[in-house]
């Protein structure tokens, strides 16, 4: 039950399916076999295997989150750096072109008494 709900999280957390298939591979699907040839049948080894495997996707999950954490704080560095440098240009008195007022425009009323 945990190993499918961790493979439900992990596959909603972005990890790649192959991973995920790696995983069950290395760490659940070769032990079973090497326990079944060396001591036969004893659940109680499929229970430790299956906490092994548990442990290693929550690992992976861990390292893919924080990696998307830190592509998204970099982004956002890199956002708020650019605003900063917009607002340096804005301060400094030199108007670029995108941040120019729009011109005004006279109104009738006051075209017609020019001074």
């Amino acid at each position: 039950m945990d190993w499918n709900r961790e493979v439900d999280r992990a596959v909603i957390s972005e990890v790649p399916i192959e991973d995920i298939l790696q995983i069950k591979r290395e760490h659940i699907t070769e032990p079973v076999k090497r326990s079944i040839e060396r001591y036969g049948n004893k659940p109680e080894m499929l229970s430790l295997i299956l906490n092994m495997a548990i442990a290693e996707l929550v690992l992976l999950i861990t390292k893919v989150l924080e990696a998307i954490k830190g592509i998204h704080s970099r982004q956002q560095c890199e956002n708020a750096h650019e605003d900063k440098n917009k607002a340096q240009k804005q301060d400094n008195g030199i108007l670029t072109a995108d941040v120019l007022p729009p011109e005004p425009v006279m109104i009738p009323e006051a075209a017609a008494y020019p001074k």
